[in-house]
């Protein structure tokens, strides 16, 4: 009896001693992140964004959930959404209030919802799904419309973006220096005794709809304050002016430039009567510096991606026009993870130089493996069938754009004399991007789009994905280091290895009697089609007695055939379904069973022990 009271004390204290720990753990709150690719924590940049935030924010997620017509993976998408909001919450220091909200049919949410622009995906039975989401502050307002499962990856980019808009209500301002004659001129009208006016590219159009997009002249000795500074073709900089662009990287300023070993897009001034200049652009000095490796001499081809020209030959295959597609791109990246399509024109290479220290390189675009460099001296367009000739081949991937990333070094020793710039820094102080496309052509009218003149208006029609590229780069760079640093997230749903490795080998294991019985079955099917495409006497088919027993058998034999192949589908997924079976059972009674066996012998033992 003394046994039993001591151990039912025992439990007692246990439970009083659980329900403390519980009342105690309860007014703390720690969690662990032990996924993989840390799913369920947030970037060190998305961290540093709301630590920094401005003003509070309001956040409004709109997310049905009750609905039986929504599918389920919707539904799972759209709670581990919320618990992403509530992370940020948590991460804001009180900055951050965040209403979750079901806008059910003919309610006040739906009304707002769509009021903000939150779209509705129809269902089935004729209901919306919504999932999106408002961010309101004082000093702007954004929406994402509809969290869509497949960018799942880019998700915590998506919002942390719209938080650092919310905070910012000016417009970005874009500085461009360009060999190229690009900007449009100011008056679309001609003047008495003045040239035409010029059109200007395309690009630089699109672009000025969205920021304020001011041109940088060659000798420029300094840059202005811009959210980013694009270099297009720069050709022969002279010192002072290298030397502002330099200084503008260490200062931690975003920048894209874009380089050609072989322009096509240069004026051919042979016809103006004035000697042709270099086709090239480099920024030798400072890509060395900054350990960006770009030989302006060579032009990539790829003959796994060439675009058919026609020519004096007949149409061709010209690998030094590469037309790049979506597994050309890098899926990790915000800029790239959704072109489709890319034209190249002799575009060229690049990589890290190793030496250089505290800079990585994230390659964005890339080509086959069957990739291959020729000297652009050596092009003959006369004869292009000879490109593919002339290309060396590498036998590797070759990077036609990327992301140069980290603290660079300056490219001078001492700043040039009577150069204006106040400070010399020989170093970036913190960490900064550097976004290089080696090639300049693909942002030309004629690559990347056909412009329509509709009732005096001009309208574009894309031939592919190049201007997409570009608004995607200057959008990704105009944003904060701390917004480009954000890692792409990994997929909450993953597949089970051990099942994918399972099924993949019963398929190698039936695939063979599978094929054997899916061509039998057509052979038998055979038979009887040809067996009865018999002549009719009038209306109607004339068959021996011998044939219909014929066709009889074929019949018969077809439902055998389909029966083992139903079979043998079916022992495709046994392996699966058991192994099914062997975690349910595992995790429903086997687990709890051990626990409890252990917890009764741990009690047992304690009362041996006071004994």
């Amino acid at each position: 009896m003394n046994r039993f009271f001591d151990s039912m004390s025992s439990l007692g204290i246990l439970l009083v001693a659980l329900i403390v720990v519980n009342l105690v753990s309860s007014q703390f709150y720690q969690k662990a992140d032990i996924t993989e690719e840390k799913l369920y924590s947030l970037s060190e940049g998305t961290k540093t964004i709301l630590g920094k935030l401005e003003s509070e924010l309001h956040i409004k997620y709109y997310v049905n959930k009750d609905s039986e017509s929504i599918p389920l993976y919707l539904k799972s998408y759209g709670q581990r959404i919320a618990e992403l909001f509530q992370e940020y919450k948590d991460h804001s220091k009180g900055k951050i209030t965040l209403e979750v909200l079901d806008p059910k049919a003919d309610t006040e949410d739906e009304e707002w919802a769509g009021k903000y622009g939150i779209k509705g995906l129809p269902l089935p039975n004729g209901d919306s799904f919504r999932m999106g989401a408002v961010f309101l502050s004082g000093s702007g307002e954004e929406v994402i419309e509809f969290f869509n499962p497949q960018k799942e990856t880019f998700l915590e980019y998506e919002i942390t973006e719209a938080i650092s808009k919310t905070q910012k209500s000016n417009r970005k301002k874009i500085a461009v220096l360009s060999s190229y004659d690009m900007f449009p001129s100011k008056f679309q009208f001609q003047m008495p005794n003045q040239p035409p006016p010029k059109k200007g590219w395309m690009i630089i159009k699109e672009l000025q709809k969205l920021y304020d997009v001011s041109e940088l002249k060659a000798d420029s000795k300094t840059i202005p304050d811009v959210d980013l500074l694009m270099l297009i073709h720069p050709k022969q900089m002279s010192d002072e002016t290298s030397y502002a662009v330099d200084q503008y990287v260490m200062n931690g300023g975003n920048m894209v430039v874009m380089v050609d070993p072989s322009s096509q897009s240069e004026p051919n001034t042979q016809q103006m009567g004035m000697p042709q200049g270099p086709k090239s652009s480099d920024l030798r000095k400072l890509f060395v510096k900054w350990g960006i490796q770009y030989n302006v001499n060579l032009v990539t081809g790829d003959v796994d991606n060439s675009t058919r020209i026609r020519s004096a030959q007949g149409v061709v295959d010209f690998p030094i026009w590469m037309t790049l597609k979506e597994p050309n791109t890098n899926k990790d990246n915000i800029a790239v993870s959704n072109l489709e399509t890319l034209m190249m024109i002799e575009a060229g290479s690049l990589s890290l130089n190793e030496k250089v220290k505290d800079v990585t390189y994230t390659s964005l675009i890339d080509t086959s493996v069957n990739a291959g460099q020729i000297q652009s001296r050596q092009i003959n367009r006369q004869d292009p069938m000879s490109i593919a000739k002339g290309l060396n081949a590498v036998n590797k991937k070759l990077s036609v754009a990327g992301i140069f990333s980290g603290k660079f070094q300056s490219a001078y020793s001492e700043k040039p004399k009577d150069h204006p710039l106040p400070t010399d820094h020989k170093a970036s102080s913190d960490n900064g991007s550097i976004f290089v496309i080696a090639d300049t052509d693909f942002l030309a009218d004629q690559y990347a789009v056909q412009v329509m003149n509709f009732l005096g208006q001009s309208i574009l029609q894309k031939l592919n994905d190049n201007f997409s590229l570009v608004s995607n780069t200057v959008e990704f760079m105009c944003g904060d280091k701390d917004l480009i640093s954000i890692r792409s997230r990994g997929k909450f749903s993953r597949p089970f290895e051990r099942v994918v490795n399972m099924q993949k080998a019963a398929q190698a294991r039936y695939k063979t009697q599978e094929e054997e019985q899916t061509k039998r079955l057509q052979e038998v099917q055979a038979k009887i089609n040809q067996r009865q495409n018999v002549k009719k006497e009038g209306n109607k088919l004339v068959l021996s007695r011998s044939a219909i027993e014929e066709i009889e058998r074929f019949r018969d034999e077809e439902r055998q055939i389909k029966k083992k192949r139903r079979e043998i589908r079916k022992n495709l997924r046994e392996d699966v379904e058991k192994l099914g079976q062997k975690l349910t059972f595992a995790n429903v009674f086997l687990v709890p069973f051990l626990v409890g066996i252990y917890g009764a012998m741990r009690v047992l033992n304690y009362a041996k022990g006071r004994r």
